[in-house]
C-alpha cells in the first residue's frame, strides 16, 4: 500500500499537467498487474495484450503506453485467411471425419489424405 501511495504522489507532483483519467489509468495498471500476476511483477516481466476494441486502439492509450514504456503485444488484424474454419474445404473435411474416433493426429492425417476430400 505504501508503494501505491508513493506512486500516486510521484504522479501528481510531476510538473506536467495531467488529467485525472491519466493518473487513474497509470495507478490502476500498475496495481492490477501487481495484484493479478505477482510472479511477473516481481520478475519485472510483463506485456499487455489488449483486444482490438476502439478504446484500446485510441491515440490517448497508445501515447500513454509509449510514454511509460509499457510493452504491448498487438492483436493481428482479422483476416479470413488466418481462420481456416471460414473456408468451405474445412467443412468438407469436418464432414468426412465426423463421428469417427482417432487414436492420434497422424491417424487423422492418413484418413484425410486417403479420401482426397
Amino acid at each position: 500500500m505504501e508503494n501505491q501511495i508513493a506512486t500516486i504522489k510521484e504522479t501528481v507532483k510531476n510538473p506536467r499537467r495531467k488529467t485525472v483519467v491519466e493518473i487513474v489509468e497509470h495507478v490502476l495498471s500498475i496495481c492490477m498487474i501487481r495484484r493479478k500476476r505477482p510472479d511477473l511483477w516481481k520478475a519485472k516481466w510483463w506485456v499487455i495484450h489488449p483486444d482490438n476494441a476502439p478504446t484500446h486502439r485510441s491515440l490517448l492509450v497508445s501515447n500513454y503506453q509509449s510514454k511509460h514504456n509499457i510493452p504491448v503485444l498487438p492483436q493481428p488484424v482479422y483476416s479470413p485467411d488466418l481462420a481456416p474454419c471460414e473456408f468451405f474445404p474445412f467443412h468438407r473435411m469436418q464432414n468426412l471425419l465426423k463421428g469417427q474416433q482417432f487414436s492420434s493426429s497422424e491417424t487423422v492425417q492418413r484418413r484425410r489424405h486417403r479420401r482426397r476430400w
